[in-house]
């Protein structure tokens, strides 16, 4: 029994966009449940990797270059904004889930986005209504491109450093041993600050997986210590204070 090669390719597809569309629904829902706990565990993930990437980096010995190169292309962020909203719109096209991953979510509910929080969220809503209204707005752009402008941000970054250590290592007028002497860095030093920018590099390049594991790993993360549910806790105690008070 013969199985067609079309039919069967159709079926890949299919069983791919329904993992991509239940992955989507899972990092929606967590980053709506467990704002603070996503961004406790997206700053601790990166933290790590830049930890392990600066000591790998650091005993491997990644040229001196490497840290002139990202402390010359650190300042162009800013300058370089264009560029990465470009490289947002391209990765958008390239991945369109990456424009179904709402991340105004993690915005709106802030820290402390249990039930109390997002209740405070729907007064000041109610108080303001023209804030609400230019939040929207501003909150469907943000879900278009939010995921995609971090990713393009972060390998832009890493490509125009890594272009800067090329043109800085193959340079016939070795500015960088230049600036050393001048500047009166060791070379310890400044293998140090390589080793850093190494960490820092691999963190960048570690942000998709980071983003990937996020619904799993901030799952396990609340059965030891929800911040979400202790944030609204005290939330509500500080609220139920003051209506005493005003009884009082």
């Amino acid at each position: 029994m013969s199985v067609n090669p079309h039919t069967h390719t159709h079926s890949v597809q299919r069983d791919t966009m329904r993992v991509r569309h239940k992955w989507v629904e899972l990092v929606n829902n967590v980053m709506k449940k467990s704002p603070s706990n996503c961004m406790v565990y997206m700053l601790i993930a990166r933290t790590g990797v830049f930890s392990f990437g600066s000591v790998v980096s650091g005993v491997v010995g990644v040229p001196v270059e490497l840290a002139l190169a990202f402390a010359v292309t650190r300042p162009l962020k800013k300058v370089r904004l264009p560029l990465d909203m470009l490289g947002a719109v391209g990765l958008a096209k390239v991945f369109p889930v990456l424009k179904r991953i709402e991340v105004s979510k993690l915005l709106n509910g802030g820290f402390g986005g249990a039930q109390p929080a997002m209740e405070s969220v729907e007064k000041f809503w109610e108080r303001y209504p023209n804030a609400k209204h230019y939040w929207d707005k501003s909150a469907v752009m943000v879900d278009s491109y939010g995921a995609a402008y971090f990713l393009a941000r972060d390998l832009i970054g890493i490509t125009v450093c890594l272009f800067t250590t090329f043109l800085l290592t193959h340079d016939p007028f070795a500015l960088t041993d230049s600036l050393l002497y001048y500047t009166g860095v060791s070379q310890a030093t400044a293998h140090t600050f390589s080793a850093i920018a190494g960490g820092a590099i691999l963190s960048s390049l570690s942000a998709p997986f980071i983003l990937y594991a996020m619904p799993s790993a901030v799952k396990r993360m609340c059965t030891y210590y929800d911040l979400d549910a202790e944030l609204a806790k005290q939330q509500q105690r500080l609220e139920e204070k003051i209506e005493a008070g005003k009884k009082n």
